[in-house]
């Protein structure tokens, strides 16, 4: 027997930075306000998975805009905040972004 579908949580923009804070604060274990690539390796609470150490260096190599080799809280944010961006543009979920994609981004 199949479970019910859950109906989808609207919330607010403010709402969705605070878990972003969470998810983050979370994550900083030493508390110094960074994600080094032993946080993002190390086991989560919860039961959810941790990703690899190569996948974690890839995610910091493409998310660390300062190039100190950590993530910054406005770097998780921005990286977020891009990705559902292009989540959005996505139409057929595909993962690229077909020609009349890029031009609702005005690209």
């Amino acid at each position: 027997m199949s479970q019910p579908l859950q109906a989808q949580t609207v919330m607010t923009y403010d709402e969705g930075l605070s878990r972003l804070s969470l998810r983050f604060m979370a994550r900083d274990k030493n508390l110094d306000g960074y994600l080094s690539n032993q946080e993002l390796v190390a086991p989560r609470e919860g039961g959810y998975p941790s990703m690899g150490a190569r996948a974690a260096q890839t995610l910091i190599d493409m998310v660390d805009l300062d190039g100190n080799a950590h993530i910054d809280h406005d770097e998780f944010s921005q990286a977020l905040q891009r990705y559902h961006i292009m989540q959005s543009v996505d139409r057929d979920h595909d993962g690229i972004l077909s020609p009349d994609e890029q031009a609702s981004l005005g690209f």
